[in-house]
C-alpha cells in the first residue's frame, strides 16, 4: 500500500513540472493567434491564417516560444517566463495592428529607427477600440489565467548549480533547434527569401514571426545573390561589358529622348508642371484617361501592389471609375 502510495504522488509530481511546460507551449499558440489576428487585415482572415497549416503555423508557434525559453533560462520559473513573453507578445501584436491600419504594412525591424516619428504623429491619430483588438486582449486574459494555473502547479526546488546548468542548456538547445531547422539549415523548413511584389507574400504564408525572422537576416545581409553567382561569374559579365559595342551610335548630349516617362507615387498633380522645354508637344498626364478623378482612388484587389504606377500601367486602370459605386466584387 505504501508503495502504490508512493508511486501515486511520484507520478503526480511529475506531472507537477511537466504541465508548466505544457502550459507554456499553449500561451505561444495564443501568442501566435495574436499576431497573425493583429496582421491579417482582410475580412477572409480565418481562411488566410488556416493557411499557414500544417507547416508554417506550429514553427510560427515554436518561434514565439524561443522567447519563452529565453526568460525561462534566465529566471528559472515558468510563470515568469510564460507571463513576461505573453505580455511582449500582446504589446507587439496591438502595436501592429495599429500600424497596419495606419501605416498600410506590418511592423518591421527597420521600423525601430521611426519610433521618434511614429511618437510624434501618434497624436493625430483616434485610434479605436475594434473586434481585433478585444480578441487579442481575451486571449492575454486567457494567457494570464495560464499563467495563474502554472503558479498554483509550482513545486519548490533548492538551488543547485547542475540545475542551472541543465535548465540553461536545455533551453539553449531547443531555442537553436527551432531556429536552425526552421529558418537557418540548408534545409530549413521555411525559405531564406521570399519577398514579392508586397509584403502578403512572406507574411501571410508564412506568418508573421516568419516574415520578421527573414527581415531581421535581411537587416543582417541586404544583399540577395541571385543563383549561381560567383566572383569569377561576376568577373566575366564585367569583361564583357567592356568588350560590349552598342548596335546603335551614341547620341550627343544635345538630342532629347524621344519618350519620358515618369512614375510617381507622391500626391502631387503633374498638370501643374508648365515650360518643361520640349521639341514636341508634351502628353498630358491626366490625358490617358476620357475622364479624370482627382482626389480619390479606388484600389482593385490584384497580385501585385496597389500602387498608383502599379494602377497606371496594368490592366487594373479598367477598374477606375468616376461616379457610382465599385463592382461589388475585386475591390478593398
Amino acid at each position: 500500500m505504501s508503495e502504490l502510495s508512493f508511486a501515486s504522488s511520484s507520478g503526480r509530481l511529475r506531472m507537477r513540472k511537466i504541465l508548466p511546460f505544457l502550459l507554456a507551449l499553449l500561451a505561444a499558440v495564443f501568442a501566435w493567434l495574436q499576431l497573425e489576428v493583429s496582421n491579417v487585415l482582410e475580412t477572409d482572415y480565418v481562411s488566410i491564417i488556416a493557411g499557414q497549416f500544417p507547416v508554417y503555423a506550429p514553427l510560427n508557434m515554436l518561434t514565439a516560444f524561443c522567447l519563452t525559453l529565453v526568460l525561462f533560462a534566465v529566471t528559472g520559473r515558468w510563470t515568469w517566463a510564460t507571463g513576461v513573453s505573453g505580455t511582449l507578445f500582446t504589446v507587439l501584436a496591438v502595436a501592429n495592428y495599429y500600424t497596419r491600419e495606419l501605416h498600410g504594412s506590418p511592423l518591421m525591424p527597420q521600423d525601430v529607427t521611426n519610433i521618434k516619428t511614429a511618437a510624434a504623429v501618434a497624436g493625430q491619430y483616434k485610434l479605436h477600440l475594434s473586434k481585433r483588438i478585444l480578441l487579442i486582449i481575451g486571449l492575454y486574459l486567457l494567457v494570464l489565467g495560464l499563467v495563474f494555473v502554472q503558479h498554483k502547479l509550482r513545486v519548490g526546488e533548492p538551488f543547485r548549480l547542475w540545475r542551472l546548468a541543465l535548465r540553461v542548456g536545455g533551453c539553449a538547445a531547443g531555442v537553436f533547434a527551432i531556429l536552425y531547422v526552421g529558418y537557418f539549415a540548408p534545409f530549413a523548413l521555411k525559405p531564406a527569401t521570399t519577398g514579392g511584389w508586397t509584403f502578403q507574400t512572406t507574411y501571410y504564408t508564412y506568418g508573421y514571426l516568419g516574415g520578421t525572422m527573414e527581415a531581421v537576416s535581411l537587416l543582417v545581409d541586404p544583399i540577395v545573390q541571385p543563383d549561381n553567382y560567383t566572383d569569377a561569374a561576376a568577373e566575366d559579365a564585367a569583361a564583357r561589358a567592356r568588350d560590349y559595342t552598342p548596335a546603335v551610335a551614341t547620341v550627343s548630349e544635345q538630342e532629347y529622348p524621344d519618350i519620358v516617362l515618369i512614375l510617381s507615387e507622391s500626391f502631387y498633380d503633374f498638370d501643374l508642371v508648365t515650360d518643361l522645354q520640349a521639341d514636341t508637344e508634351i502628353f498630358p498626364p491626366s490625358g490617358i484617361w476620357t475622364t479624370v478623378c482627382k482626389g480619390t482612388r479606388w484600389c482593385p484587389t490584384s497580385a501585385a501592389a496597389p500602387t498608383p504606377a502599379n494602377m497606371s500601367c496594368s490592366p487594373a486602370i479598367r477598374y477606375f471609375s468616376c461616379r457610382g459605386s465599385p463592382p461589388s466584387t475585386g475591390w478593398t
